[in-house]
């Protein structure tokens, strides 16, 4: 799925993208703490997985990162994305082992050498629920681009504690991204 796509589907997780594929389910626990993500029905269990799912790269289905034999990294926010491949089938020779089932690849966009861009989106929403994104690219000659790119929620709890009345789901969180691209020649990057 190219950006273009994710954006008119209103892709914000990797829950909304596995939505998308035929043979792809995404299974969370209720504590979000044991997050998994099946293809073709295989999954992880018990600390072994099925399905590679990376970030530029970074594989998040390491055993570093491993909650109860899922990831709740997996259901993480996304933005400013250039694309997202679902791989079906065994991807182990390019990807390691835990590609037995497949791969959910996402690529964040790069520095564009081309010119100056920046864009940003604001939500408002129930819960008062706000969530700002944003990114600005700035190439600085011809052989240097940087992107920053950044997002913000915060949501009201809707969930009571019976026992003290306060709201126990609220969302505050951000996360930034910055990336350098330095291109001395058409071949070099």
């Amino acid at each position: 799925f190219d950006s273009d796509f994710i954006q008119k589907q209103g892709v914000v997780s990797t829950a909304d993208v596995v939505k998308l594929v035929p043979g792809v389910q995404f299974d969370q626990s209720f504590s979000s703490q044991d997050t998994r993500i099946s293809i073709r029905g295989v999954n992880s269990s018990r600390g072994r997985t099925g399905v590679a799912t990376l970030i530029d790269g970074l594989d998040l289905t390491g055993e570093a990162v491993t909650v109860g034999g899922g990831s709740s990294l997996l259901n993480i926010n996304l933005y400013d994305l250039e694309r997202i491949e679902v791989l079906r089938g065994p991807q182990g020779t390019l990807f390691g082992r835990n590609a037995t089932s497949g791969v959910v690849n996402v690529i964040t966009a790069k520095p564009d050498l081309s010119g100056f861009a920046a864009k940003a989106d604001l939500e408002y929403g129930n819960f008062n629920s706000i969530k700002v994104k944003g990114m600005v690219n700035v190439p600085i000659g011809d052989t240097i681009g940087v992107r920053l790119a950044g997002f913000y929620l915060n949501r009201d709890g809707y969930t009571t504690n019976l026992n003290d009345g306060s709201k126990i789901d609220d969302r505050d969180m951000y996360a930034v991204r910055g990336s350098l691209r330095f291109e001395p020649t058409v071949d070099t990057t």
